[in-house]
């Protein structure tokens, strides 16, 4: 059974770092890419902020940083209480090592890739430092090693189609099972660092998993967002590219309602 389990909701586009022949290799670079911070559209978008949550009972002793906030959530008493850092500015580094094996998903679920959406599509590697386009990039999660995955939450198909012209959808990944979620597994507790914007140097964060269970640390990029049937946020993605793409396609769903803040993207680069 795995030690620490990962899960990244909200907004993320994830770097992945690839050589000459395409090969992965590296750690994965998720860019927390905040829609309020956007200046590439006239939408106004609810500003996204990044928080990391994990068990209270995991949480091992006197941290050098201390977290922000004490919540609970709606499960067993004996682990609801989380302790939850806000990380807005910040970078954060999960695992030790330099690959990191991501989205090894079942074929059906699809981390939509925006080389695909928009051919010819590079990422911006300004993008790979926390503030960068004026915020736009609020955080940077920085993942080296564990076994990762692209999840469904509720089975969903959507279509791609401009976000400008929602009713006429692109023949580029029709009818598809899109992530909700990416879950990167650890069968050691990995270390985790955090630096904020005044830190000189990155500082640990202890864990110590206490129970039968994996340990969950979980990193929410989200807002308090309205239901829409159109994913006009994910638009916003396209703004750590180098260059104005084409078009702008978004996922529009094919049969109801979706949460406007839970779908990502991901992208490959050479360092």
């Amino acid at each position: 059974m795995p030690q620490v389990i990962v899960r990244m909701y909200g907004r993320f586009v994830f770097g992945v770092q690839v050589d000459h022949s395409g090969a992965a290799r590296g750690p994965v670079v998720a860019m927390a890419v905040n829609p309020g911070a956007s200046r590439s559209t006239e939408r106004r978008f609810k500003d996204h902020r990044l928080m990391m949550t994990i068990p209270r009972s995991a949480v091992a002793g006197k941290q050098d940083k201390e977290p922000d906030h004490s919540l609970t959530a709606g499960m067993d008493i004996q682990r609801a209480e989380h302790a939850a850092w806000d990380l807005r500015g910040c970078e954060i580094t999960i695992g030790a090592g330099h690959t990191a094996a991501l989205f090894q998903a079942p074929q059906e679920i699809v981390l939509p890739d925006l080389a695909e959406l928009s051919p010819g599509a590079e990422l911006d590697k300004n993008c790979l430092r926390p503030g960068a386009k004026h915020g736009l990039v609020s955080s940077i999660v920085t993942l080296q090693n564990g076994f990762g995955s692209p999840r469904q939450v509720v089975t969903e198909f959507s279509n791609f189609a401009p976000v400008d012209d929602p009713h006429h959808p692109s023949p580029i990944l029709p009818h598809t099972l899109l992530a909700d979620l990416v879950e990167i597994v650890f069968d050691d507790v990995p270390p985790v660092t955090i630096k904020g914007p005044s830190d000189p140097r990155p500082v640990p964060i202890n864990i110590e998993p206490v129970d039968i269970y994996p340990t969950m640390i979980s990193l929410s990029h989200l807002c308090v967002s309205t239901i829409a049937d159109i994913d006009a946020e994910f638009s916003t993605f396209y703004d750590v590219l180098k260059k104005e793409p084409k078009q702008r396609l978004v996922p529009v769903a094919d049969a109801r309602f979706m949460e406007d803040c839970y779908k990502a993207a991901k992208i490959s680069y050479i360092p």
